[in-house]
């Protein structure tokens, strides 16, 4: 039996989430959201508010799956992200990866993936062999993830990020958009690094990348 889609959240991240949802034919029952006068829709597709959060407990997971709505911009919503995924979870729910058709992936990372809950690949991002993507881990837009590279679960990887190979990164951190990470970095869990960073120097858990500029006026991050 196929089973329909709550979103959870009614934001831009949702409103992405959503056109990759419609391109795959994927039927979505309504969505959930805090802000009560919240509207999701995407040309012709007006999606049913449902309520708050709460109300999926009303619904059972034997018929409906879940997708994780919530966008990340640093490491206080990210956790709101991960606790709403692990709420659902206990109750049984099953998050879907959402992968857009235009993401590039290699075959060995997609059968992986295929084994995980909550997976969410946008349009443009590429990631290449023999690397590890964790549950509920967002790789937004035209981010590129190289060789070998082993991310946690619960991270936002934004739009335009460059992982070099080889790169650890613990469970629930943020890459901010645009930021270079050098091959062989390991990062540890909760870190969080702005746009535009450099990151050349292993970072520890819930470590905060400082921004600066060097002398040729190009953005470092903190340890350089």
């Amino acid at each position: 039996m196929n089973k329909q889609v709550i979103i959870i959240g009614g934001g831009g991240h949702a409103k992405v989430l959503l056109e990759i949802l419609i391109i795959k034919k994927i039927k979505v029952y309504g969505f959930t959201d805090l802000d009560e006068n919240r509207k999701l829709s995407l040309g012709k597709v007006r999606l049913k508010y449902l309520g708050k959060d709460e109300v999926i407990k009303k619904f059972s997971p034997k018929k409906f799956d879940l997708v994780n709505g919530l966008g990340s911009v640093g490491i206080d919503t990210l956790r709101k992200r991960s606790q709403k995924f692990m709420e659902f979870k206990n109750l049984q729910f099953r998050f879907l990866n959402v992968i857009h058709p235009r993401a590039i992936i290699s075959k060995d990372v997609k059968d992986a993936i295929a084994l995980n809950e909550g997976v969410q690949i946008m349009a443009g991002a590429n990631i290449r062999p023999g690397s590890e993507i964790g549950d509920n881990t967002i790789v937004n837009t035209g981010a590129s993830i190289d060789h070998d590279c082993h991310i946690g679960t619960h991270v936002h990887i934004a739009p335009g990020v460059v992982l070099s190979g080889g790169v650890e990164m613990g469970d629930s951190c943020h890459i901010g958009t645009g930021s270079l990470i050098r091959n062989g970095i390991k990062i540890g869990r909760e870190v969080f690094v702005p746009m535009g960073c450099s990151v050349t120097k292993n970072m520890e858990a819930g470590e905060v990348s400082v921004r600066f500029l060097n002398a040729s006026g190009q953005q470092k991050a903190n340890g350089q």
